[in-house]
């Protein structure tokens, strides 16, 4: 695991070393560079296999094409083998040399051939040809810009920053996803002018034009004489294929561990690979109502596994700036990772996560709102009340103006019953966008930057509906697979767990993994009733009924708890009338409602939305201004 980083055209003294120093964080155990014509590379290793070889960037036989890469193949002993068997030869027994000589084979195709999470980038020197590419399920970051034939990319922004042909500005139609959905979907980042390489996607810049291509498609074939007993037995073969692939490394591994169904699975299918002698397992307390701790000591009881668990003493807010900084965004469901993989890092450096489960088998309670479709579907109040009505969109302002932030439930049940039989309106409501009503942001932003805003949230998700033909349940789990999971969940996995120089993997997206579940016949995987079907019958006996049995909540702070603690306090100090109104995005009016009400759990939306504000402030003074989050983090602490 590393972190990459590289630009193009005259070198610029010190410039490389700087944008390696800016991302120390995900390899400090060595760094190295390498410059060729215009083409400068960078590296920062954090040593997971071949501890005394294989630093980077790493070369073939002759020397005529570089890579530096982040990330762990996991089919790289086999790939070995039959590379060895036409007369490749290996210096290292790292996986990173195997994308190398891959690519002597296979050209840029090369990563067709890869099943694990990567981003690397290789220069070809006697095409003069740079190559970067990111994994098909969007495991790994790559991030960059390309501005007047300038290219500059690395695993994360503030790399790319240091470049002085790349600015820091802030991407409007980025913060107004941000606010709706709580993350920003890609390519974009909050930086404008800074994009994501979508997954399984491929740059490609030779003879000074840069293009992308997309390497890796999915599919949905969706084997319909698949039965149920079948797919739980196909489910087990993956899952167990998949861990004992990735529990593979040099240095000492463990497990994070919630008590819930994916990261218990993943603990069993570690067990039956290698046994329970000295496999380790961490958990997290969030001090709140919704601590998992007890079922997480319940699961490891039942493996005996090695369990460490501890519960946070300290406000998340406390570390948000740094939260931050490291997420390059204000995101609020960021902390909890950073916590937990801070205590792994005391005793482990690679961990596996559960991540994944729930987007490919259906185990998000949104699900149970699509059974057996929308609940107005074909029936005459769908005609009524749909989006063209405009009835329940004027309900919806009624309830703004008459219960204001406490009207947030109530409006959103005509939001549904406005979106009639749009399922791209539908989705984004359910996963609380709110500007889908007319003139909602009218009362959050002030006119003169709402005049900045030119991408609405329904815009911006229509690409991920482009499968109509399949059922709305589907072309949900289809949108949530590219978009909520990649640039929400694994991005916070990876952004938070390499700011404690730890690597986080995860089983249940496995190549092999993904293919089986979507393989599946939806019928199997979606059913009424329950979550995750398929899941639950391949593990029911392998797991106490207590785990099987247990209601789901999210690994998350309640941001309603997080308001009676000191996000109102620390909000009222940090977000007066004078900031707001010289920032001049949000109206102070807003955020005066917000806090100036009586707190109550039917304001949660709009205690994440504060919460996302407040993050901006430091956003702002972090990468706009050029302030330390150490410095940030002691103001607050006044």
């Amino acid at each position: 695991m590393c972190g990459i980083c590289g630009y193009t055209g005259p070198e610029t003294s010190g410039l490389l070393d700087q944008m390696m120093e800016a991302i120390r964080h995900r390899g400090p155990d060595s760094g190295g560079s390498f410059v060729d014509r215009g083409i400068h590379l960078g590296n920062r290793r954090l040593r997971i296999l071949d501890l005394d070889g294989g630093d980077q960037p790493i070369s073939n036989e002759d020397g005529t094409i570089t890579l530096v890469y982040n990330g762990e193949i996991y089919n790289h002993r086999e790939l070995r083998s039959k590379l060895e068997a036409r007369g490749h030869r290996f210096d290292t027994d790292t996986d990173t040399e195997i994308i190398v000589h891959l690519y002597e084979e296979y050209g840029a195709s090369c990563a067709e051939h890869l099943n694990g999470m990567f981003a690397f980038a290789l220069w070809d020197a006697p095409r003069r040809r740079l190559l970067i590419v990111r994994d098909p399920v969007g495991i790994k970051p790559l991030v960059y810009s390309w501005k007047n034939g300038v290219l500059v990319f690395a695993s994360e922004a503030k790399s790319v920053l240091q470049h002085p042909a790349v600015s820091a500005d802030l991407d409007p139609d980025a913060l107004h996803q941000l606010l709706n959905v709580r993350f920003v979907p890609g390519p974009a980042t909050l930086f404008r002018g800074i994009s994501q390489l979508p997954p399984g996607c491929l740059l490609l810049l030779e003879n000074g034009e840069l293009h992308q291509h997309r390497y890796h498609r999915w599919d949905f074939p969706g084997d319909t004489k698949t039965t149920m007993e079948d797919a739980a037995d196909g489910f087990l073969h993956c899952l167990e294929r998949a861990v004992e692939r990735q529990m593979v490394a040099d240095v000492p591994l463990g497990i994070f561990l919630s008590g819930g169904l994916d990261s218990s699975s993943i603990l069993t299918a570690a067990t039956a690979s290698q046994g329970s002698e000295g496999l380790r397992t961490f958990s997290l307390g969030f001090n709140e109502p919704t601590d998992e701790l007890a079922d997480a000591r319940l699961m490891a009881s039942h493996v005996g596994s090695e369990h460490y668990e501890t519960t946070l003493s300290a406000q998340p807010l406390e570390l948000f700036p740094r939260i931050v900084y490291h997420a390059e965004c204000p995101k609020v469901n960021a902390a909890q990772g950073y916590y937990l993989s801070r205590f792994a890092r005391q005793h482990v450096t690679v961990a596996l996560s559960g991540l994944g489960g729930d987007e490919l088998f259906y185990g998000y309670q949104i699900y149970r709102c699509l059974w057996p479709g929308r609940l107005l579907t074909g029936s005459p109040l769908a005609g009524f009340f749909s989006a063209g009505s405009g009835v329940a969109d004027g309900v919806a302002t009624a309830f703004d103006r008459l219960a204001g932030p406490r009207g947030d439930n109530p409006r959103r049940v005509f939001e549904l019953l406005a979106s009639g039989d749009d399922p791209l309106r539908y989705y984004v409501t359910l996963r609380n966008g709110w500007d889908l009503r007319l003139g909602a942001a009218n009362g959050i932003y002030t006119e003169s930057w709402l005049k900045q805003i030119s991408l609405t949230t329904r815009e911006a998700f229509a690409p991920y509906f482009d499968r109509p033909d399949l059922p709305l349940a589907e072309q949900v789990q289809w949108a949530e697979f590219r978009a909520k999971m990649v640039d929400d969940f694994l991005a916070n996995e990876d952004r938070m767990s390499m700011a404690n120089s730890l690597e986080v993997r995860v089983p249940l997206l496995d190549l092999e993994m993904v293919n089986y579940a979507f393989s599946l016949p939806y019928c199997l995987k979606h059913r009424a009733g329950g979550l995750k079907p398929i899941m639950k019958r391949a593990m029911a006996p392998l797991l106490p009924p207590a785990i099987m049995n247990k209601k789901k909540w999210g690994f998350t702070f309640d941001s309603y708890e997080q308001f009676r603690k000191d996000l109102q306090l620390l909000c009222h100090r940090e977000l007066d009338r004078s900031f707001i109104e010289s920032q001049g995005i949000f109206r102070h009016s807003f955020i005066d409602e917000i806090l100036q009400s009586r707190p109550s759990p039917r304001m949660r939306w709009h205690y994440f939305v504060l919460w996302m504000i407040l993050g901006l402030k430091f956003w702002q003074e972090i990468f706009l201004e050029g302030r330390s989050w150490q410095e940030i983090e002691e103001r607050i602490r006044r």
